[in-house]
């Protein structure tokens, strides 16, 4: 589950980067990260706006992991923290941030994402425990 970031740039008109970066790591790692279980966007945006204990949404979700984070930007930096907390334990597992300077052009942003995605997406595989059910469902689609 990746909930919606927190814009801490006391700026609205950040929030489209803010839910950007949110929806392209939902999207790389539904798509990009084998065996990966990513609540669907209009289910973590449903939590954008609301401060929900992590324990909580992991219940609500029937979800372990849970991303949260935040994204502070302006004209010349942005800078992301990620972290990955166990939502049984409310325990952090891993956090990382992300800063680039040269503003928030679109090739800052696609750096950004890629950073984020292929730390999350090693992290992220090695906590989740391989299905044999889904694992053997696309075995049985490739042949």
């Amino acid at each position: 589950m990746i909930l919606p970031f927190l814009n801490l740039s006391g700026d609205a008109s950040v929030d489209y980067i803010v839910d950007g970066v949110v929806d392209s790591l939902i999207t790389d790692l539904s798509t990009h990260v084998l065996d990966s279980f990513v609540i669907s966007r209009s289910t973590a945006f449903a939590y954008k706006g609301r401060s929900v204990p992590v324990r909580q949404v992991g219940s609500e979700l029937c979800v372990r992991f849970v991303l949260e984070g935040s994204v502070s930007a302006d004209r010349s930096h942005i800078r992301v923290n990620v972290q990955l907390i166990d939502a049984e334990t409310d325990e952090h597992l891993w956090a990382e941030r992300f800063d680039r300077s040269a503003g928030i052009s679109g090739r800052s942003r696609k750096r950004l994402w890629a950073a984020c995605r292929a730390a999350l997406g090693l992290r992220w595989s090695a906590l989740k425990p391989p299905d044999a059910t889904a694992t053997s469902t696309a075995q049985t689609l490739k042949t």
